[in-house]
């Protein structure tokens, strides 16, 4: 094959990013133009700090750490609900919610530590928030929700199942070219929410970026002969990340039971 000449590939470069960077302000000024104009300075988002306060505070619980953040005020404990609306209500709120969380966690490192470990588990729990509106909204009882559960959670699972079986007996095994972007794209966003506010439903964005890793294993196991299935059976890394993701499931399945309502 005759090899393109990069003058093209430098072409574009060199004007498409400068496009790409117009493209993205305009989307994004705005934005920032409405927060400043309410006092809340140029920034895209007006929750981080809140998020980062509401997981490091002494109410946070060690292992659902986003759970007072979904739930109402008044569906808190007494002392919960005033330590938050003490810091609402002041004028410099979102600084004062930094600041509290930053001495609590001077304060308290090592619950901290440990609160992180679980928010980097948690982050992969399966889906089941759909589930449980759909229940609420048509009064469903626990079988029907059981069978929602099958499609939504079990989706997920399937999903990453296969992802673990394309990272970690393809693409390492060197089956697969690239990954290593795709891989940094998804710790470089999990990264905040293990500091703050993770859990199942805020790993949405990153399950589009693991999809090519998932047809890998896909591809692996259903069309490749039974020689390809057999390598990965042979496998003891996939064998370990089947069973971590299943443990972390289990834990998962745990506390969602025990914060239900």
């Amino acid at each position: 094959c005759r090899r393109m000449s990069p003058g093209p590939q430098r072409w574009t470069i060199q004007r498409g990013g400068p496009v790409l960077l117009l493209t993205t302000l305009a989307f994004l000024l705005p934005v920032m133009a409405h927060n400043a104009a309410y006092g809340q300075g140029w920034s895209l988002s007006t929750n981080n700090e809140k998020n980062f306060f509401l997981g490091n505070n002494p109410y946070t619980p060690n292992y659902k750490t986003y759970h007072i953040g979904q739930r109402r005020m008044d569906e808190l404990d007494p002392d919960a609900r005033d330590y938050q609306r003490s810091f609402r209500e002041r004028p410099e709120g979102r600084g004062a919610m930094v600041r509290e969380a930053l001495r609590y966690i001077a304060a308290h490192p090592w619950m901290t530590v440990w609160r992180t470990l679980n928010r980097i588990r948690a982050y992969w729990g399966f889906d089941y928030v759909m589930s449980r509106q759909i229940q609420r909204h048509f009064d469903f009882g626990t079988p029907t929700l059981c069978l929602l559960l099958l499609v939504e959670a079990g989706g997920y699972c399937v999903v990453m199942a296969l992802a673990i079986v394309g990272c970690l007996g393809v693409w390492r095994t060197g089956g697969m070219a690239g990954g290593w972007l795709l891989l940094l794209l998804v710790l470089a966003y999990y990264a905040p929410y293990t500091l703050a506010y993770s859990g199942g439903t805020f790993r949405f964005p990153v399950m589009g970026l693991l999809m090519p890793f998932a047809g890998a294993g896909c591809a692996q196991v259903f069309w490749r002969g039974p020689e390809a299935r057999r390598a990965i059976l042979r496998n003891p890394w996939v064998w370990l990340g089947l069973i971590v993701f299943c443990l972390i499931q289990l834990e998962y399945a745990y506390y969602a039971m025990k914060y239900v309502g």
